[in-house]
This record gives C-alpha cells, sequence and structure tokens, in this order.
C-alpha cells in the first residue's frame, strides 16, 4: 500500500512509502529504530539510565519475540525500514487493541510517517472488527497521539528491567471510521 509523502516543507523527500508487514529479518533494522527514535526523541523526559535501560530491553531476545507476536508494519522508503506500528488485543472482551511499536527513525521525523503508519494499523485493526484503541505512550509521544484523535486515561510505568521502568500515559481512542456518527448524534 504505497503512499506518497507529504514533506512538511518544499525540498522534502517527496518519495514513496511503502507500508507493508515486518518479518523475522527486519528485526535488527526494527531494534533500531525504536532505540534511536526514543533516545534522540525522548531525552528530554527521560534520564540517561532509564534510556540506556530501554536500549538494553530493545536488545533482548525477549523484545524481540515481543514486538514480532503483535502484527506489524513497517514503512519503506526503498530498501530502508524508517518507521514501525503494530497492534495486538489487549483485554479479554477481545474489544480492544493496544496500537504499539509507533516509532520513527530520526532522520524521518516530521514527515508525517508516523500519523501513516498509525493509521494503517487502526484501519488493520477496524477491518478485523476492532473499534476501541489504546496506546501505552512515552511522554515524549503523547501530544502525537493527541493530535491522532487519543486521550489521556491515566498514567502509570512501563517495566524495562527488575528496577528500572519508564513514565508512560495510558491513552484512549474510539474507531470513527468513514460515516461513523458520534455517540451524541446517536442518542439524538
Amino acid at each position: 500500500m504505497p503512499t506518497e509523502l507529504e514533506p512538511e516543507t518544499e525540498g522534502g523527500l517527496g518519495r514513496t512509502l511503502d507500508i507493508r508487514p515486518v518479518r523475522v529479518d527486519a528485526l535488527s533494522a526494527v531494534r533500531y529504530i525504536h532505540a534511536s527514535a526514543l533516545r534522540s526523541q525522548g531525552s528530554a523526559f527521560y534520564t540517561a539510565g532509564e534510556l540506556e535501560a530501554f536500549e538494553n530491553l530493545v536488545r533482548s531476545v525477549r523484545y524481540g519475540e515481543t514486538v514480532l507476536k503483535d502484527t506489524m508494519i513497517g514503512g519503506w522508503i526503498g530498501p530502508e525500514l524508517v518507521a514501525t506500528a503494530a497492534w495486538g488485543i489487549v483485554d479479554d472482551s477481545g474489544r480492544t487493541v493496544r496500537i504499539s511499536s509507533v516509532y520513527v527513525r530520526p532522520f524521518f521525523t516530521g514527515l508525517g510517517i508516523g500519523q501513516r503508519m498509525v493509521t494503517a494499523v487502526e484501519d488493520l485493526a477496524a477491518r478485523a472488527g476492532y473499534r476501541s484503541f489504546s496506546v501505552r505512550s512515552t511522554l515524549n509521544a503523547v501530544p502525537f497521539f493527541e493530535q491522532l484523535g487519543y486521550a489521556v486515561t491515566s498514567h502509570g510505568t512501563r517495566a524495562l528491567a527488575p528496577d528500572i521502568g519508564i513514565a508512560v500515559s495510558f491513552m484512549r481512542k474510539d474507531f470513527r471510521g468513514p460515516g461513523a456518527s458520534s455517540e451524541s448524534e446517536q442518542k439524538a
């Protein structure tokens, strides 16, 4: 599902973003994107020790198994993986999915790639019948998800190691696809 990038300024990349499933052979690139994105964009929110603990988690076998169990897609520009996003079922009712692993390589931020990745995983989950999405967002990404219609519901900690965790915000959004009406419109 290639999509044209719309750079925020003239002279941007203007190349095609090819969104497709991530396979195990891309795991090394996935790890690099996740670690470098949080280090680049999260340094104002997290300590050096917390960022190092996240990088150690990303390099672990457990992390590879975790990210590949969800439905992960990647955004490629040419042969380069530049972004990821995933979704997986999070509650026993089977009605809510968690959007996760939304990371864009630092050089490619500001081009709308993150938004396209989230929209793509939301569409995949919606086509599978899900209408409620949750996100466990790092603090630096809260404004990004708010722009996409997510609202903070609570705050917590994501464990990275036995004695180290990072602060996160839990966010939710209900899917409003084409033709959907709001709850208030349905009551009227």
